[in-house]
């Protein structure tokens, strides 16, 4: 269990902003948004070992697919003008 150093005011803010998710799912988003931002630094730098540049590349083409999925639909709508 992990304890947060902030004000009680902060906390109440927190939670209201977080809305029905559990911390622990909060928590779990910001730990993989900071892992991530510490794999583009090293990425950056050069200093990512081969295997993490393969799951880089892995992750890059999941997104482009998810990207194509979200575009796709709105480019056939705007062709059928």
């Amino acid at each position: 269990m992990a304890r947060v150093a902030v004000a009680d005011h902060v906390w109440a803010e927190f939670r209201a902003a977080i809305g029905y998710r559990s911390v622990a799912e909060v928590l779990g988003e910001f730990v993989d948004r900071e892992v991530q931002r510490y794999r583009s630094r090293r990425l950056q730098d050069g200093q990512l070992e081969p295997r993490e540049v393969i799951e880089a590349l892995e992750q890059a083409r999941a997104q482009q697919a998810d990207l194509e999925a979200i575009v796709a639909p709105s480019s056939r709508c705007g062709s059928q003008r």
